[in-house]
C-alpha cells in the first residue's frame, strides 16, 4: 500500500481481513517504535561486525557476526521499510480510537477525592476501557472551572485562565457532537439534557459519542504523530454522527493518519470527498486500491448491481420529487409572495432607495406590486429608524395582473389612508391621475417576465 494520505478507508465483506490488517499495522508500528529506540545500536553493530569480517573473514566467530549483522539490518528495515514514515517524525504511535464498552461508570459511586485521580486516566491515548473514566474527567474539568470562576477564588490568574479555557474547549466539543451544553446541578453534578449524565438515559450511540468527545479534549496534546485505528466506528452510531466524529478526529490533528475499516456507505462517501484516492478494497486477506473503482467497494457493501441500483434510486428520490413539483408548479400561474419576516431582497432595495430619496416624500412607483410586499418591507426598515414611511415615500403601485389588488390596497391604506387611489393596472388608469414624468423613482422587481417583450419599448419609453 503506497502513496497513502491522511485517510485510509478499507471496505470489504465480513471476514475479508480488515480487522487483521489493522492488527498487523498496530504490531508493525510497535515493532518500529522498539527498533527506533535501538537504531543507533543496530547501526553500530553493522559497522563493527562488517569491519571485523573485513579484517578477519576466516574467524571462527564469522558466522555469529553475520547473524548479528542480518538481525540488525532486519531491525532497521522495520523502521524504514515495513512502515514508511518521515524519519523526522520519530516514534509514531498506533491508537485504537473506537470505544468498545458502553456502560459509563458513575463518579458518584467513588469518594470525591478519587475524581481527580481517575480523570487522569482519560489523558492516555486511545479508548480502551474509556467508559471507566469518561465521566470522571467531565466532572473534574467542570469542577475546576466552577471553582476558578467562583467569587471566592483566590488562586493565580494563570490557573484560573487555564481552567476556564479547558472547560470552554470541552463545552465546544460537546456542543459540536451533541448539539447541547453541559450543565451543573445544585449538588455539583455534571448534567446533559437536564439530568446528571449517569441518569440521563443516554443511548448506546450517545455513550459512544460522549467517549469520543471527552477523548478528543483530554488527549488533545498527545494525538499528533499517530495512526488512528478505527475498526467499524459506525457501530451504535447514526450515519451522520459517525461522519461528524471522524471529521472531529481529522480536525483535531495535523500530523496523523486515520485508518478506517468500515461497512458504512456515508462514511466512505465522506472520506472519498476529502481524498478520492483513499479507498481500498479487501477480499480474502488481500488489499487492493479502489480509488478509481468505487463500484468495487459498493458491490462489496451492497451485494450486486441490483443493490447499487436500489441505493441510487433511493438517494435520487428527493431530486425526483423536486423535479415533479417544479413540473406541476410550471403548469400554474406564478404565485405572489406576501410580505413579512426578514426579506433580503427588500433590504437590498431599501439600501438603494435610501441613497436616492429626497428630504421630503419622494414619488416612487412599484411596477409589479403584487400583494404589497415591497411596501410592507420598507415600512419595517424605516420604522427601525423611528421614521414614518409616508414622510419618506410617496408610494404608488402598478400591476398588470390585478388578482391581488384587494390585498395590496389594504397594505397601502394602512399607510396612506383609505381611498388614496394609489393602485393601477393599466397605463390609462395611471395617466388619468398622474402626468407623464410624475415619478422620481421606478422599482421593477421580478416583473420583466410579466410584461410581454413586444410591449417593453412602449412601456419603458423615455417620456414616461
Amino acid at each position: 500500500m503506497k502513496r497513502l494520505g491522511r485517510f485510509v478507508a478499507i471496505a470489504g465483506r465480513n471476514g475479508a481481513g480488515k480487522s487483521r490488517l489493522l492488527n498487523a499495522l498496530e504490531r508493525a508500528l510497535a515493532d518500529r517504535s522498539n527498533a527506533l529506540s535501538q537504531m543507533s545500536s543496530h547501526q553500530n553493530n553493522i559497522k563493527v561486525y562488517n569491519d571485523a569480517l573485513t579484517v578477519n573473514p576466516n574467524s571462527p566467530d564469522a558466522g555469529q557476526w553475520k547473524r548479528i549483522i542480518a538481525d540488525s539490518e532486519m531491525q532497521i528495515r522495520r523502521v524504514t521499510e515495513v512502515v514508511a514514515c518521515d524519519p523526522k517524525l520519530g516514534r509514531v504511535q498506533a491508537i485504537r480510537f473506537v470505544p468498545k464498552q458502553l456502560g459509563l461508570e458513575d463518579p458518584r459511586v467513588s469518594p470525591r477525592g478519587q475524581v481527580a485521580a481517575k480523570s487522569t486516566n482519560a489523558k492516555s491515548p486511545g479508548l480502551n476501557g474509556y467508559n471507566s473514566h469518561c465521566l470522571y474527567y467531565i466532572q473534574y474539568v467542570q469542577e475546576r472551572w466552577w471553582n476558578a470562576t467562583h467569587q471566592g477564588y483566590s488562586g493565580s490568574e494563570e490557573s484560573k485562565a487555564e481552567a476556564v479555557s479547558s472547560f470552554d474547549a470541552l463545552q465546544d466539543v460537546i456542543i459540536r457532537l451533541f448539539g447541547t451544553e453541559l450543565g451543573r446541578n445544585i449538588d455539583g453534578e455534571s448534567m446533559l439534557f437536564g439530568k446528571p449524565i449517569a441518569d440521563a438515559g443516554l443511548s448506546d450511540g450517545q455513550s459512544v459519542i460522549l467517549q469520543f468527545a471527552v477523548a478528543l479534549h483530554a488527549q488533545n496534546g498527545s494525538l499528533e504523530n499517530s495512526v488512528f485505528l478505527l475498526d467499524e466506528p459506525e457501530n451504535h452510531l447514526h450515519p451522520s454522527a459517525v461522519v461528524d466524529v471522524v471529521k472531529a478526529i481529522y480536525s483535531a490533528t495535523s500530523f496523523s493518519q486515520i485508518w478506517i475499516a468500515t461497512h458504512s456507505v456515508p462514511l466512505l462517501a465522506y472520506v472519498a470527498s476529502v481524498d478520492p484516492m483513499s479507498l481500498w478494497y479487501m477480499s480474502d486477506g488481500h488489499v487492493t486500491h479502489a480509488g478509481r473503482h468505487p463500484a468495487t467497494v459498493l458491490t462489496s457493501l451492497l451485494g450486486d448491481d441490483d443493490g447499487i441500483s436500489q441505493l441510487h434510486a433511493f438517494t435520487g428520490l428527493p431530486a425526483q420529487l423536486a423535479a415533479v413539483n417544479y413540473a406541476i408548479e410550471s403548469l400554474f400561474p406564478p404565485k405572489v409572495v406576501i410580505g413579512g419576516g426578514v426579506d433580503p431582497q427588500v433590504n437590498q432595495i431599501h439600501g438603494i432607495l435610501d441613497s436616492l430619496l429626497d428630504d421630503g416624500p419622494t414619488k416612487v412607483i412599484d411596477i409589479g406590486a403584487g400583494k404589497g410586499r415591497l411596501l410592507d418591507g420598507l415600512t419595517v426598515a424605516v420604522a427601525e429608524r423611528g421614521e414614518r414611511l409616508a414622510d419618506r415615500l410617496d408610494y404608488y403601485a402598478y400591476d398588470a395582473f390585478p388578482d391581488d389588488k384587494a390585498i395590496c390596497e389594504s397594505v397601502i391604506s394602512a399607510h396612506y389612508g383609505v381611498g388614496s387611489n394609489r393602485y393601477f393596472s393599466t397605463p390609462d388608469e395611471l395617466f388619468s391621475v398622474k402626468d407623464e414624468r410624475s415619478f422620481s423613482l421606478v422599482v421593477l422587481c421580478n416583473v420583466l417576465h410579466e410584461i410581454p417583450p413586444e410591449e417593453w419599448k412602449e412601456f419603458f419609453r423615455a417620456d414616461l
